[in-house]
């Protein structure tokens, strides 16, 4: 979130798309932003289903889509909702910054929960295709297994595709 607030000033006022960069996936970007779009968001946050979901950060969203809770922060009502992980995939609207510190070590989802909390419209994608965190040695080597055994196509594609 730090990192994401003192790059604030390029964005000028416009959504931002923002990847991890320790996160290897195939999603159809446009796809993704023309969602973002079509559901008029503050933020849409790339959510995958896994059993272990609340190992990479539980994400509670609704049937509509709606995210409520993050990590058990958010709305406090009891609402129905669906388990989900965050890939690191995100469009906001820069608005949203203005819940993060300035020069300060902090977490793009305390923005998200404030957001929340203040009616803010944070939404779902859900995503089924490749993802993978390569952030440690195993989780990379793992990836080069998947590569290599055709889970994953890492040829780069042409405007066309």
């Amino acid at each position: 979130g730090g990192g994401i607030k003192q790059a604030e000033p390029h964005f000028n006022g416009e959504p931002v798309l923002i990847l991890n960069g320790d996160t290897l996936f195939e999603l159809d970007l446009g796809a993704l932003i023309a969602f973002h779009v079509a559901q008029q968001a503050a933020a849409t946050l790339v959510l995958r289903q896994d059993p272990e979901a609340a190992r990479w950060g539980l994400v509670e969203v609704t049937d509509r889509g709606e995210v409520v809770r993050i990590t058990g922060r958010g709305l406090s009502e009891p609402i129905p909702t669906t388990a989900r992980m965050f890939a690191g995939i995100h469009i906001l609207h820069p608005r949203l910054l203005r819940y993060l510190p300035v020069g300060k070590e902090c977490s793009i989802i305390d923005a998200y929960v404030k957001g929340i909390q203040d009616g803010e419209r944070i939404v779902g994608f859900d995503f089924d295709g490749f993802w993978s965190d390569v952030g440690t040695p195993e989780r990379y080597a793992q990836v080069e297994q998947d590569a290599a055994a055709g889970r994953l196509s890492l040829s780069a594609r042409s405007a066309s595709n």
